[in-house]
């Protein structure tokens, strides 16, 4: 009987490059089976992420930046109105008063949307207990 070292050793000798495909075999399914790919994350350059997770961080990004865009049209939106308002009354017209509320109503609904935001914060700080004193 052979001890394992002997074994080894003879298998080593006498099928030498079949024994080196068949590591090799092994080691390339482990490597393809057991590690997952990994890319750079966007949010945090000092981690590794995943495929699944990456297109999280993206969809993530992709909101943020459409709410964003939202927040300029409406911004926009109202610089339109305060200008279309000056016009009319700069060349004498009747004032528009459904133009005047839609104007308050787009100031109000900018200033509820900030206050909202800001009490959020005062909220999340207040539940994770870093509220200033």
């Amino acid at each position: 009987m052979l001890n394992p070292t002997e074994f080894i050793k003879k298998l080593g000798n006498g099928e030498r490059y079949q024994s080196l495909s068949i590591i090799l075999i092994i080691g390339v399914m482990v490597w393809y089976c057991g590690c997952t790919s990994k890319v750079t994350s966007i949010l945090s350059p000092d981690t590794k992420v995943s495929r699944e997770e990456l297109n999280i961080e993206i969809d993530t990004f992709l909101a943020t930046a459409e709410n964003r865009l939202q927040k300029l049209d409406k911004q926009d939106e109202i610089k339109r109105l305060i200008a279309n308002q000056a016009d009319i009354i700069a060349k004498g017209g009747a004032i528009n008063p459904l133009g005047i509320m839609a104007l308050c109503g787009s100031v109000f609904g900018i200033g509820a949307t900030v206050d909202n935001v800001r009490k959020r914060k005062v909220i999340k700080r207040l539940e994770n207990g870093t509220a200033k004193s």
